[in-house]
């Protein structure tokens, strides 16, 4: 049978009538005026009247058809099922690209977009002919389960009409999935399927055409090599893509099921106010930056919630969202009242409108009830009257009790410590370490602890590189050179070069103009007589130089695992430099809070990006309880790095997940098991 997929426009045939009422009305009689040369023109009419009538006629006709092929072509008509089959028109493939992205779930009273893009993909499967066949693609495959949320086809050339009205029967039993969707990652896995040697290909395109599908840029992981996998790695556009689908002799179109100007607002955003540790019994400012989706301003109440429990809420004034371009973002403050240890996932939210996914974000942390840290005396020389290596960094926490407590032992005392309670490990000019303890290092701070360490006289350069370095496989950012660089104490001009600062956190908390506006700080720049000069690889980045000619590294920092290095290249106390005296109190504080910060990347995920995290060999497993209140047990594996990994890959919907890890005991005394908790948090991405 024949049908239309806009029969609407069907009313545009009315337009018909309009050359034929303008043939009529010239065709009305006119008042008749005799005059002499009357007979002359009469005698012409006749001759040609026959002619003109043909002439006039035709032109009725062409004007008339021009109007109903212009409506049926805007009507698009088609023919399907048997009737297509009977004519004998040759088989048609139907490449259906349907976007299940979260935004599609949006709900105007009536329907969602992905509710009226599986309608019109039965239209499609309606109008097959037998010889016909049809594959099916989401933006977002959450459906055939699989977690990776990336594009994909669902089927393949089906001929069975049966068959694929069951499977829109079950998509249309769920919702939109809660991806987001970039249509050029989509389009790339169907062009790359489509034959370039078989004709009668159509692509329909189901979608709200949201702008974010438009943008470049991968939106789940894996998406960048998707989009980089042209010979050339050249990112492939949407241009490049409707080219390489017409060049294998495919039509494409776009069918829009969103809605405009539709009244929506969304939480953009959460976080805390400043980019540290979250410490018990203080209260923490946080900021939500909103933003009104829709063509009227409005007015409402942000909830700001810890754990569920709300702690209260703020009135917001959102403008209207301008025609083009992004909507503005208005943040609103919120301090949350003292807050007690532990994981913790903080949430902003607003009231629900017809897109509820981005109405609440997410902020999942470790709330800690101290930064605890335990420095290591290398040198504390108790029978000697002399002060020991950590008096200078046990004076600098002091001014903090509230944030930050530190226990200082001696190298004897290490040995038999366990690190577990502590967020932070000082080594001050230890001159080595034991494998066992070095094993048990790297184990605290690939799992998310800090270490910062100081060299001094008292270190064996050989020992550290052999030990902690590893040829850049072990915790060092930086393999030391034999012997120390000693310069006269009263004479030294060398200095920490703070004049020409990289842009960085730790840096910038002390240095930076919001700071430090007048420079008072990077005038104090403090002297330096005896430090270790660094062999330093590539991905060890420097955050202080010194002001001798070779600008040799006075801070350098790397990463491993979960963790952060820091270390200085001359001592803690006052025997190679005035650092002690002059700025280990502001440098001490951020280098803490630098070091021991948890990634909050690796804590606040979008959906489908799987959590991961190195731990303990001593870890058995791990439960994973979901927004959902669904469970599963991970077990870690260890890689060909010999570390211990976890990794959850089902961070499908959005909310707080809730970990628990069943840690064995360290020694034949300590042989029971532990448990520890850990939550993170999963929120929908905010551009879509």
């Amino acid at each position: 049978m024949s049908a239309f997929l806009s029969p609407g426009l069907l009313w545009g045939l009315l337009l018909a009538a309009v050359p034929i009422l303008i043939h009529l009305l010239a065709r009305r009689r006119y008042r008749t005026i005799r005059w002499a040369a009357q007979e002359f023109l009469r005698a012409a009419f006749r001759k040609n009247q026959k002619r003109l009538r043909v002439e006039n006629l035709l032109l009725l006709i062409i004007r008339t058809a021009l109007v109903v092929l212009l409506v049926f072509a805007l009507a698009r008509p088609y023919v399907s099922g048997a009737v297509a089959g009977a004519v004998g028109s040759r088989p048609v493939h139907y490449a259906v690209l349907l976007d299940n992205s979260y935004s599609m779930g949006f709900n105007d009273g009536l329907s969602t977009p992905f509710e009226r893009a599986l309608r019109e993909a039965r239209k499609v499967v309606d109008r097959l002919g037998r010889e016909d066949s049809f594959s099916l693609y989401l933006t977002v495959d959450d459906f055939s389960g699989s977690r990776a949320g990336t594009p994909r086809s669902i089927l393949k050339d089906s001929h069975d009409r049966e068959k694929l009205n069951a499977l829109l029967g079950r998509l249309s039993a769920g919702t939109a999935s809660s991806g987001a969707s970039r249509l050029a990652d989509a389009l790339a896995v169907l062009a790359d399927e489509l034959s370039s040697t078989r004709p009668g290909q159509q692509v329909v395109v189901l979608s709200d055409l949201t702008r974010h599908s438009f943008e470049g840029g991968p939106s789940t992981p894996g998406a960048a090599d998707r989009e980089e996998d042209a010979e050339d790695g050249t990112v492939r556009t949407l241009r490049d893509l409707f080219e390489e689908i017409a060049r294998k002799e495919a039509s494409i179109s776009l069918v829009d099921v969103g809605v405009s100007a539709a009244a929506s607002a969304g939480v953009v955003s959460l976080a805390p106010a400043e980019d540290r540790p979250l410490v018990e019994r203080n209260q923490e400012d946080f900021v939500a930056r909103v933003a009104n989706h829709g063509p009227a301003p409005v007015s409402l109440d942000v909830v700001f919630r810890a754990d569920g429990e709300n702690k209260g809420s703020v009135r917001v004034d959102l403008p209207a969202a301008p025609e083009r371009g992004r909507a503005p973002e208005t943040a609103v403050r919120f301090t949350f009242p003292p807050l007690a240890a532990g994981p913790q996932v903080f949430s902003a939210e607003i009231p629900a409108d017809g897109l509820r996914a981005d109405d609440t974000r997410y902020y999942a942390a470790k709330v800690r009830e101290r930064i605890r840290i335990l420095a290591v005396d290398g040198d504390p020389m108790p029978d000697q009257g002399l002060s020991p290596e950590t008096v200078y960094l046990k004076h600098a926490v002091a001014p903090m009790p509230d944030r930050m407590e530190m226990e200082v032992i001696d190298y004897q005392g290490f040995l038999t410590k366990d690190l577990e309670p502590f967020d932070l490990v000082i080594l001050a000019n230890v001159e080595r370490l034991r494998e066992d303890k070095v094993r048990l290092l790297e184990e605290f701070v690939s799992g998310g602890g800090g270490l910062i360490v100081f060299l001094g006289d008292r270190v064996d350069p050989g020992l550290l590189n052999r030990d902690l370095f590893k040829e850049g496989d072990g915790l060092l950012p930086g393999q030391i050179a034999s012997e120390p660089v000693l310069l006269d104490r009263d004479r030294s001009e060398v200095r920490f070069d703070l004049t020409d600062l990289p842009a960085h956190p730790l840096l910038d908390a002390i240095f930076g103009v919001a700071e430090d506006p007048e420079g008072f700080m990077k005038a104090l720049a403090p002297r330096v007589w005896g430090f270790y000069p660094l062999t330093l690889p590539a991905t060890s980045p420097v955050l202080i130089r010194l002001s001798d000619a070779e600008r040799r590294p006075a801070l350098v920092e790397k990463r491993f695992g979960a963790g952060r290095v820091l270390l200085f290249t001359t001592a803690a106390d006052l025997d190679w430099s005035d650092l002690p005296r002059i700025m280990i109190v502001p440098l001490l504080h951020e280098a803490v809070h630098y070091a021991v910060r948890h990634d909050p990347a690796r804590l606040n995920l979008l959906p489908f990006e799987p959590f991961a995290r190195e731990v303990s060999e001593r870890v058995m497993d791990v439960q994973v309880s979901t927004p959902g209140g669904g469970r599963e047990r991970v077990t870690p594996v260890t890689g060909e790095d010999r570390r211990s990994k976890v990794r959850f890959t089902g961070t499908v919907e959005p909310g707080p997940y809730r970990l628990v890890y069943r840690t064995a005991g360290s020694s034949a005394i300590d042989a029971g098991t532990r448990e520890t908790a850990e939550a993170f948090a999963v929120s929908v991405e905010s551009t879509e």
